[in-house]
């Protein structure tokens, strides 16, 4: 399970808690476990904040690439289905922000070609 974790995949670590044997249930372990579980979840919103910002720093210098790519451990490695809609929707505000700043530069770049003729 620490594999899990080194490597972010915070939902299939959460998956392992839940597999946590019935006869243990009752006992103090099982808060152990179920404390365990919090901290784990605390961390995966910790980087995912983390994320967020970097990328947003990123979108701001308008490195759109890097935004979008800040974005893919959450997708393809956190497991968790609110933070990974929450990083899809991001990027597809990215890819549309890169979208409209290739346009707003190809634009400004016919005015000034219009304008030296």
């Amino acid at each position: 399970m620490l594999k899990l974790v080194e490597n972010k995949e915070y939902q299939a670590a959460l998956n392992r808690l839940g597999d946590f044997p019935e006869q243990y249930r009752p006992t103090s372990v099982a808060a152990e476990v179920a404390a365990f579980r919090e901290t784990l979840l605390a961390d995966a919103r910790a980087d995912f904040q983390r994320i967020q910002g970097a990328a947003a720093d990123l979108a701001k210098e308008k490195n759109f690439n890097e935004a979008v790519a800040a974005y893919q451990p959450v997708i393809d490695k956190f497991g968790i289905d609110e933070m990974k809609a929450q990083a899809e929707s991001a990027v597809e505000t990215l890819l549309q922000a890169k979208k409209d700043e290739e346009q707003r530069a190809a634009e400004e770049a016919r005015r000034r070609e219009h304008a030296e003729k």
